[in-house]
C-alpha cells in the first residue's frame, strides 16, 4: 500500500476548504465534510488506480471526486501524492 504524501498546495486547499466550510455551514458540518475527504483518501490508498486519468496530462495525474471537490493525485512509486483538492467548478488545468 502506498503512503500518503501532500503537496503544499494540497495542504493549503484542505485548510481553505475546512475554514470555508466552518464559515458557511458550521463546525460540525465542516468536520463531517473533512471526514468524507479523509475516507476518499483512504480509498485511494487501498485502490490508487480507481481515479480517472487526466487526458490533458501525460504524467499520470488522476482525479477522484468527493462531495463538491476533486482530489488530484499521482502515484509515485510507493507514494500517493495529492497535488490539489479543488472545487469541482475550478479549472484544473489552470491550477495544477
Amino acid at each position: 500500500m502506498p503512503r500518503l504524501d501532500f503537496a503544499w498546495a494540497a495542504l493549503a486547499d484542505l485548510d481553505t476548504i475546512y475554514q470555508r466550510s466552518i464559515d458557511d455551514h458550521g463546525l460540525e458540518q465542516a468536520d463531517t465534510y473533512m471526514g468524507l475527504i479523509g475516507e476518499a483518501l483512504a480509498l485511494l490508498l487501498d485502490y490508487p488506480l480507481v481515479g480517472t486519468l487526466l487526458a490533458s496530462r501525460s504524467n499520470g495525474t488522476r482525479r477522484r471526486s468527493v462531495g463538491s471537490h476533486v482530489i488530484y493525485y499521482r502515484l509515485l512509486g510507493n507514494r500517493l501524492r495529492v497535488l490539489r483538492v479543488l472545487h469541482q467548478r475550478m479549472d484544473a488545468d489552470r491550477h495544477l
